[in-house]
């Protein structure tokens, strides 16, 4: 037996004592590659997005890193506004399409994903454009704000056309196809901040213009390749159906059969419930830029913005795991899959917390180091930031499985009270402790969410052994 052979064979057994697997070597090594893959774009995505982190934290100083915060606080809820689940409900039912030959019905979801967030997007761009003076005014107290914000809304119809591939290629479990999408998308929004660092254009308006054309280069790479029919009807297909306005909001049928007693949502009643979550997720994950920046000035905004820096790697890990989970766990249609596949996800994500831990106790003491020694007060701050992922690595498998129980119905209203609980430790803690008040509301909402979550997966659990 070879070097190599021996080499594969004990990395088999690791990664199956690890997720206690027995006897699958085909499927382990497909995980392996799925997982490869797509680790790799959010590698090229931790790389080129630390180095802007780093250019940009040092290019603007910690005043003008906190406005710029708030510009991509409210891009990224334009964004998850525009989403509201579809990307995630698109993969979901498109997957099981595909994984039992239904073609047609796989671009059916996938078109009817496409023109939804499409839609929304542009919606919701219009609400914020005309809200926006008001918010820089009232909220942020700095109306100089106003134009950049605009600015960036942009941003947020742009992103709809460029996650079209990953849906597509997702569905199918082609994540080295997502892969090279996704790594040219990046390598083309890191072009741009290079070109800023290199000619010493740095302004606020500039990193904007330059993240606007770069992404649209992008997004025309992107839909280039994949086929038409994911976007566009075929020539079988009117358009003008498409387009009939109750054609347009409702789901496509895709005739796909499950024994599941307790997942019986269509994609339209599982796309609204989804909706709900994403929208209270999406507030939560904002929040704490929001209220940092009315209570305090945008220096202190800046320290905590480079914090959030620091987590990059953490959150490469964290998508990476989510992204090989969502189509696995769709394409799972009996219960008993579903469980074993939550068990196994739970043993590596207890290993990754561990080694988040460590992560959180040496990396942000680099802070000062790395984005210039005004950044001192980043250190504590990323301690606390970074320590939240340990939590959200274990809240991983319950997020994404646990949806194969039917829990979609109900997980909106546990993102409320978190939603809630945040808000209310930021509103006691942020005047008195300072941004440090928002990390600790972001841990608290967390650990609050762990064990609701989890008592309701046990409940499930045990109301299917009880039909047994």
């Amino acid at each position: 037996m070879g070097k190599s052979s021996v080499g594969l064979s004990i990395k088999d057994s690791l990664l199956r004592s690890v997720l206690g697997i027995r006897g699958a070597s085909t499927d382990l090594q497909q995980g392996a590659k799925d997982l490869l893959a797509s680790v790799s774009p959010q590698v090229v995505a931790l790389v080129t997005q630390a180095v802007s982190a780093v250019l940009i934290a040092r290019g603007l100083g910690p005043s003008s890193l906190g406005r710029y915060a708030l510009v991509m606080s409210l891009t990224a809820i334009v964004v998850s506004l525009s989403d509201l689940g579809l990307n995630q409900t698109g993969i979901r039912y498109a997957s099981r399409a595909a994984a039992h030959g239904n073609l047609a019905g796989q671009m059916s979801v996938l078109r009817w994903s496409f023109r939804l967030r499409l839609t929304l997007a542009a919606i919701v761009t219009v609400i914020f454009f005309i809200a926006v003076p008001f918010i820089a005014k009232y909220f942020w107290h700095d109306q100089q704000l106003s134009p950049l914000l605009r600015l960036g809304l942009f941003t947020g119809v742009i992103g709809v056309i460029a996650g079209v591939p990953s849906i597509y290629y997702l569905s199918l479990k082609r994540f080295k196809s997502n892969a090279i999408i996704l790594c040219v998308q990046r390598l083309l929004l890191f072009g741009g901040i290079l070109i800023i660092a290199l000619f010493g254009l740095w302004s606020l308006f500039n990193i904007l213009v330059f993240k606007i054309v770069f992404a649209a280069l992008g997004a025309a790479v992107g839909i280039l390749v994949i086929p038409q029919a994911a976007i566009w009807p075929p020539k079988n297909i009117s358009l003008l159906k498409d387009l009939r306005l109750r054609h347009f909001w409702a789901s496509p049928d895709v005739g796909v059969e499950h024994d599941f007693v307790t997942d019986t949502d269509s994609p339209n009643s599982f796309a609204f419930y989804h909706l709900l979550s994403t929208i209270f997720i999406m507030l939560i994950l904002q929040a704490d830029v929001w209220m940092i920046g009315h209570y305090h000035n945008k220096e202190q905004l800046g320290y905590y913005s480079a914090a959030i820096y620091l987590t990059l790697p953490l959150t490469v890990f964290l998508n990476s795991l989510t992204t090989i989970l969502w189509p696995r766990a769709s394409g799972h249609t009996t219960f008993e899959h579903a469980v074993s596949l939550l068990k196994k996800t739970f043993r590596v994500c207890g290993i990754l917390a561990i080694l988040c831990l460590i992560y959180a106790m040496v990396v942000p003491v680099m802070a000062p180091v790395l984005f210039g020694s005004e950044y001192k007060p980043s250190v504590l701050f990323g301690h606390f930031l970074c320590i939240r992922y340990c939590i959200a690595f274990l809240i991983c498998p319950m997020d994404v499985v646990s949806y194969n129980f039917g829990l979609v119905r109900v997980y909106w209203i546990v993102f409320l009270f978190q939603l809630i609980v945040m808000v209310l430790i930021c509103l006691i803690l942020l005047p008195r402790i300072g941004p440090l008040g928002a990390a600790i509301a972001l841990i608290s909402q967390d650990l609050f969410g762990a064990i609701i979550r989890g008592s309701l997966i046990l409940k499930k659990v045990w109301f299917y052994k009880n039909l047994q």
